[in-house]
Order: structure tokens, then sequence, then C-alpha cells
């Protein structure tokens, strides 16, 4: 059904993304609900987030997506170094409020990276 529902509801869903972006659309049959996610801010949770929202349209409890690791300590290490956002780091990546994903990282790695200077 979405959100934290067990009840399950038919539903058609497909997402994607590409260098920066990502989009997710559901559309359930039954009620003729649908739900287009587009994103520009790299990649946003949008499953977690559609969920949710379905949730909500069907009075359904639900969860609030959890949040990066990765920018939370991308915007550390941006704003006091690499030892910091690494502190940081160990700080949260087993908190109940965050949520550790390898392309994130993979993610964010890139972006420093990319604003090396040599």
């Amino acid at each position: 059904m979405g959100g934290t529902s067990t009840d399950s509801i038919y539903a058609i869903q497909h997402g994607g993304g590409i260098n920066g972006f990502n989009t997710n659309i559901l559309r359930t049959p039954s009620d003729k609900s649908l739900i287009v996610l587009l994103n520009n801010t790299g990649g946003a949770p949008l499953s977690n987030i559609t969920n949710a929202i379905l949730g909500i349209i069907n009075n359904k409890t639900y969860s609030m997506p959890k949040k990066s690791v990765a920018d939370a300590m991308l915007t550390v290490i941006e704003a006091k170094g690499i030892d910091a956002g690494i502190t940081h780091y160990n700080e949260i990546k087993d908190s109940e409020l965050y949520n550790l994903e390898e392309s994130d990282l993979n993610a964010m790695g890139y972006q420093l990276m990319g604003g090396l200077t040599i």
C-alpha cells in the first residue's frame, strides 16, 4: 500500500536517473492516483518518498525518508575538511535517521575529485 502499511494495492512504477537527475512515477489504476517525482539534486531516495506519499494519500502510516550519510558527510568536508568529515561519518553511519548507500558515497567521491586542483 505504501508508507509502512502491510496492506497491498496494485501499482505500476518506474524510475531512472542519469548525471545528477533521477525520477520516479507510480500509478495506481484502481483509484487513478498518479505520483510523479522529478529531482535534479543528485540521487534523492525517490522510491522511499513515493512510498510515503502513497501511504499519505491512502491514510496509512508512513516513515519519513532517511537522510543521506554521503550528503551529510560532504557538507562537513566542504566546511571543515576531510578529518571532520570522517569523524562525522563515524558518528552517523549507524543512525536510524540516516541511510548509507554505496552509490551515494561513490557519487560524493567523484564530486570531491571534480573539485580538485593540481
